[in-house]
């Protein structure tokens, strides 16, 4: 964590979350899956058994950003987590 100043004197607050993010989650060559969409190659991992739980993740983020939570919740649940288009491991076309 590290106090740094921008725009003059106001300050903001960045934080290296390198150690709490997992790295096998998002880069999970046993449960790591594609599924090809519209010409995307879409990245996706499964976890647990039971009712399904799609996990989507919000802007500039990444499966990694759910290593909290996948353990709790793919002990009730089949987990599907997945990158989505243009992220993570996910491919992105030209088209919107």
């Amino acid at each position: 964590m590290t106090d740094q100043l921008v725009h003059g004197d106001k300050q903001a607050l960045s934080i290296d979350a390198t150690d709490i993010i997992s790295r096998d989650y998002g880069n999970n060559e046993t449960t790591g899956k594609y599924a090809t969409i519209n010409g995307n190659r879409i990245y996706y991992e499964t976890y647990g058994e039971g009712e399904p739980l799609l996990l989507l993740h919000g802007a500039s983020e990444s499966i990694r950003h759910y290593a909290k939570q996948i353990p709790a919740l793919s002990a009730s649940f089949k987990v599907i987590a997945v990158d989505t288009r243009g992220h993570g491991k996910s491919t992105a076309d030209t088209t919107g």
